[in-house]
């Protein structure tokens, strides 16, 4: 299965991915084969296994389908793809959308827009290589739209909207350079949140001292504002992510666990997401 093109962020390290968790291991893929009591798509793992869940690039988030009886065709918007986790923002999601949604039993799935899903179908079906079935709630639509999820990704395709304007985005500006020491008083300070977001965003892209890093990390943990909180947990996300392997982390999980510790006291609207996110992050990050 080609993969290459399919994830919006690519390979790129120092991207947050709101859909994308830790990354994945054989005792996550045990556990979650054992709560759905199924065996995955040897295709949907190799997926996940190059990144676990994320949003898809332009050219890979649409799938056309021929409709029975119709002469149009179903559009069917498909912006991200959960990953092989019991995360509620992943494939355990599936669970408390069939509770709450009443989507049917024996489905997995791995992109939604709420009323309407992308599952693999395990009803009557036993074996490691699902169909995969659109379900539109508001239309009373069930209907397969691949015979396995290779063919799917295979025929994801780009939007074409034939009224929306080109747009140049070489005319968009650069990121705005800031010193260390500007951004150091801006978090001190907290009063500029769009400010420390913007800063957090450039020195993820900046070769700085990991010390120095987690130092205005644990500063700005404390901020007042949700926003900047909120990017504390991406930035720590990132951080674990990009030196997940190089083990320039060692001697600063202490660090980083304190810092988890205040994500999880964050009240936000998505301080559960940021807080799983996290753990999973560092311990991944530990483990290697």
């Amino acid at each position: 299965m080609k993969t290459a093109g399919i994830f919006e962020h690519g390979t790129d390290l120092v991207a947050f991915d709101y859909y994308e968790v830790e990354p994945l291991t054989a005792e996550v893929i045990k556990e979650v084969q054992q709560q759905f009591n199924v065996t995955l798509p040897k295709a949907y793992i190799e997926l996940m296994s190059l990144q676990n869940g994320g949003s898809l690039s332009d050219a890979k988030n649409t799938y056309y389908v021929n409709v029975k009886d119709s002469d149009e065709q179903e559009v069917i918007g498909v912006s991200h793809l959960y990953g092989i986790s019991m995360d509620d923002t992943a494939m355990g999601g599936t669970f408390y959308m069939i509770e709450e949604w009443e989507y049917p039993e024996n489905i997995i799935i791995i992109s939604d827009e709420a009323h309407y899903a992308v599952c693999l179908d395990y009803r009557n079906y036993a074996g490691d290589n699902p169909s995969i079935c659109y379900i539109d709630l508001e239309l009373e639509l069930d209907i397969e739209i691949a015979p396995d999820f290779e063919t799917f990704i295979e025929n994801l395709t780009n939007y074409i909207d034939e009224d929306e304007d080109d747009y140049d985005y070489e005319d968009e500006d650069e990121d705005e350079v800031i010193s260390q020491e500007a951004f150091e008083t801006l978090i001190k300070e907290d009063k500029d949140n769009i400010g420390i977001q913007n800063g957090f965003y450039y020195f993820e892209r900046q070769e700085v001292p990991v010390e120095w890093f987690i130092k205005q990390l644990n500063f700005a943990v404390h901020s007042k504002h949700e926003e900047v909180c909120d990017q504390v947990a991406q930035s720590v996300i990132l951080l674990l992510k990009k030196h997940i392997k190089t083990g320039v982390l060692t001697g600063h999980f202490s660090e980083i666990h304190t810092i988890a510790e205040m994500i999880e006291r964050n009240e936000g609207p998505d301080a559960n997401h940021y807080k799983t996110r996290v753990n999973g992050f560092l311990r991944a990050a530990e483990a290697k």
